[in-house]
């Protein structure tokens, strides 16, 4: 089999030549021959007036769900196994956990809970999703209970028979990572042909009209390869990607000193603001998200409001009626063990077992933590309560605040506004 091997030349180009040159020319792919949220900002849906299905809707805002009669998105990791051992992982995945997954019974009973609550999106994860011995079973009923379905997966599975029962499934979207150049992202990755698996995976999805995403976990080592990943992204035409905030959660905590600094992370969010500029100019397809760092929001409004764009009352009120952070009102997750979390990353504090409640009586039962959560802005710390940005931030991710100050309110240090910007 024949397989395209990238390799980013010229890496020391840093990412500031390229926003001030506006043009990326000089970092190439090498192909050589040899025998894969709603704590998002659509930077493409604010600078173009789109009307994001799930995230910028004109209905009633609700602190239990996406909206008004509807429930939350649920992050569904249905297993703990994975083929892979990458660095940066929340829920410390690997080839070892292969006994932990979810009951299938008991996954089935789950489904009628999602239906219930009217679950409009479930994002199936893991470990590894397609390492779960039932995982068509369980994508297959709640596609009949008309329940979106995305998947994250590290796409090396994805062979021509997997991607033919994905899209027999109807499967609404593959989101699938890489993290640099072909060197770097096995190394990341833990295994010597990850990077090629993963792209034979997406060329298998876009074979079959399967609408698959890049994600990209920002660190201090991988942002040199931004530029190298979007001229990736063009020559196969991917047309989504998601820039996930490194998180310290799992093993990413033992990475939490690659978290890039603030003037790093400014330089990398000038980039691809200039580059969804570029793409809306050119009327492409292209879409371009971030994640797990709602700063980005008043960051790209600030430059938005800066540039006199029109779209930029559009994107203010759209900001601020999602309110910024919404772990545990529009977001939760599921993990293998079954038990139940305000999101993917903060298993500081479980809200229930599925074992001993329902979803549907663990997701509406009130405490005081969960209302602290709903109620965030009213105890937040005194830095974000005096942000003028705090309406469309809610003092960002309640996981790096935990991590950072054992307090779900305190501040979160990935915040890299400056004072005067506050």
């Amino acid at each position: 089999m024949i397989v395209m091997k990238y390799r980013a030349k010229d890496i020391n180009r840093t990412i500031e030549d390229c926003i001030l040159s506006k043009k990326c020319s000089n970092i190439k792919a090498e192909m050589i021959l040899i025998v894969g949220d709603e704590n998002m900002v659509n930077l493409t849906a604010l600078l173009s007036k789109n009307n994001d299905e799930i995230r910028y809707h004109k209905a009633q805002m609700s602190k239990k769900g996406i909206k008004k009669n509807f429930g939350p998105v649920v992050v569904w990791n249905i297993t703990k196994e994975c083929n892979l051992n990458c660095k940066h992982c929340y829920s410390s995945s690997n080839i070892k956990d292969n006994k932990k997954y979810f009951d299938k019974k008991e996954a089935f009973s789950l489904i009628e809970d999602f239906k219930k609550l009217n679950v409009p999106v479930v994002l199936i994860s893991g470990g590894e999703p397609l390492t779960y011995p039932y995982f068509f079973d369980i994508v297959n009923k709640l596609r009949e209970e008309n329940i979106k379905v995305s998947i994250s997966t590290n796409g090396i599975l994805i062979d021509d028979e997997i991607s033919t029962k994905l899209k027999n499934l109807n499967i609404n979207y593959c989101g699938i990572s890489i993290d640099g150049d072909v060197d770097f992202h096995n190394k990341f990755r833990g295994l010597d042909d990850a990077f090629e698996r993963t792209i034979e995976g997406i060329r298998n999805c876009k074979k079959k009209d399967l609408k698959v995403g890049l994600r990209f976990t920002l660190t201090k080592e991988n942002i040199r390869y931004i530029p190298f990943i979007f001229e990736l992204m063009e020559k196969e035409e991917i047309k989504r990607i998601c820039f996930y905030h490194l998180v310290p959660a799992g093993r990413g905590a033992n990475i939490e000193n690659l978290i890039p600094s603030k003037e790093e992370i400014r330089k990398v969010m000038d980039y691809i603001y200039q580059k969804a500029k570029y793409y809306k100019e050119k009327d492409s397809q292209m879409e371009i998200l971030t994640v797990a760092n709602h700063t980005d929001a008043a960051y790209f409004l600030m430059k938005m409001k800066k540039d006199k764009l029109l779209s930029y009352e559009f994107a203010y009120k759209a900001l601020k009626k999602q309110g910024g952070n919404r772990s545990g009102k529009a977001i939760c997750s599921i993990d293998w063990e079954q038990n139940i979390y305000i999101d993917q990353f903060s298993k500081f504090n479980c809200l229930g077992n599925i074992k001993e409640n329902s979803f549907y009586d663990i997701w509406n039962f009130e405490n005081e933590f969960i209302d602290g959560i709903r109620n965030r802005k009213e105890n937040i710390n005194q830095t974000c309560k005096a942000c003028k940005h705090l309406d469309i931030c809610c003092g960002n991710l309640p996981a790096r605040s935990y991590y950072y100050n054992k307090d779900i309110n305190g501040f979160d240090r990935s915040c890299y506004l400056y004072d005067e910007e506050r």
